[in-house]
């Protein structure tokens, strides 16, 4: 009997479950399969879960499967969205802890090996680490890089981390779930499953698992790379009206909110930040708004509906106090919300929305704030 390498042996309990949701990935997912089994730490499995592609994303994975015992595929029979997808991949998992990259994403061969190096101490029941975010035109030419370190944090306590998930939501860190790796006990020992909704069920999820970490630890560096894609995200997409998007969003604030008021950390500069990131998908909803036909949400429903964001409680609870935060782009932005202009806040609307169209780099990091 032919002996077998050991980077091909599979574990009935491996320390890593990834679990790596696929869409129609046919054409890059060798290319993450590939980034997997680069890892200099072998103990792991990958799951990738196939949520009923039309291409050959199955396939892709059986012909790579056949020669490393690590990885398998379970399929959906009908298309369920990345959130039932990652469900799916929970159930499967029998590792100890649990990562779940993007299959079009990027990530150093070492990110693995650090991990299990960071995650031997004691008590610890998560990891998160910084990342690129890197910018692409909609014809796959590079943009821009836009690094995103972890900021200084104590994350050996939840009294030294919990003032300061303000600053990893202000960062775009603490929403998405590929940057953190979990301990699968914990998630399966709470019931924690992604809401089967098509935006911010990341954010949901994290909200929910951060109520229950104690500590955490921290990896070094920018070990991932997300791809950023001119007209790919979902969340960019048209396919939710402008009032989707802001309900939605909305709703990511409040659930905010609401948690460091449960953790007794939501003082002024918690509220400014805050305050600023709600100001962005208001904002963010105006532009939206002028998409719409006219004949669907024309000019009168536009100020309907500005006026009815401009009465909500939680607008007036936290945009007096948003700050542009030495950002000129974002201070012109916050004006027209702070003085409660209907408008001017319109008027911006439409100015954001060319700079989309017309300026793609340069909107991207005015909305970033930069």
């Amino acid at each position: 009997m032919a002996e077998l390498n050991q980077t091909t042996v599979r574990s009935e309990k491996p320390f890593f479950s990834v679990v790596m949701p696929a869409y129609n990935a046919e054409g890059h997912l060798d290319t993450a399969i590939d980034a997997i089994q680069a890892q200099t730490f072998l103990d792991w499995e990958l799951v990738v879960v196939d949520d009923c592609s039309t291409d050959a994303t199955r396939e892709v994975v059986l012909r790579r499967a056949a020669s490393d015992a690590r990885i398998s595929v379970i399929s959906h029979s009908a298309n369920q969205g990345p959130a039932a997808a990652r469900n799916t991949g929970i159930e499967a998992a029998r590792g100890k802890w649990l990562w779940m990259p993007d299959s079009d994403d990027e990530f150093s061969n070492d990110l693995l090996e650090k991990a299990h190096a960071a995650l031997g101490g004691e008590n610890v029941q998560l990891a998160i680490f910084g990342y690129i975010e890197r910018y692409l035109d909609a014809g796959g030419k590079h943009l821009y890089d836009n690094p995103l370190p972890l900021t200084e944090i104590d994350w050996s306590s939840s009294d030294g981390w919990r003032p300061r998930i303000i600053d990893l939501e202000q960062g775009t860190q603490y929403g998405y779930p590929w940057n953190k790796i979990y301990n699968l006990e914990l998630i399966r020992s709470l019931n924690l499953r992604f809401e089967r909704i098509p935006l911010i069920e990341d954010i949901l999820f994290n909200i929910r698992v951060f109520d229950h970490v104690e500590k955490a630890v921290a990896i070094g560096g920018e070990p991932y790379v997300y791809i950023k894609k001119q007209g790919s995200s979902i969340t960019n997409s048209n396919k939710f009206s402008a009032q989707e998007y802001y309900e939605v969003h909305r709703r990511r604030i409040k659930e905010l909110h609401d948690q460091f008021e449960r953790w007794g950390v939501l003082d002024d500069r918690t509220k400014g930040i805050l305050g600023s990131l709600y100001a962005r998908y208001i904002l963010s909803t105006l532009e939206r708004n002028c998409y719409a036909v006219p004949e669907e949400f024309g000019h009168a429903d536009r100020v309907r509906w500005c006026k009815e964001a401009f009465d909500d409680p939680l607008f007036e609870e936290l945009i007096p106090c948003a700050k542009s935060s030495g950002s000129k782009a974002l201070a012109a932005c916050l004006l027209p919300l702070k003085t409660r202009n209907v408008t001017l806040s319109l008027a911006m609307g439409r100015f954001i929305h060319l700079v989309h169209g017309g300026f793609y780099s340069t909107y991207t990091k005015m909305r970033s704030g930069r």
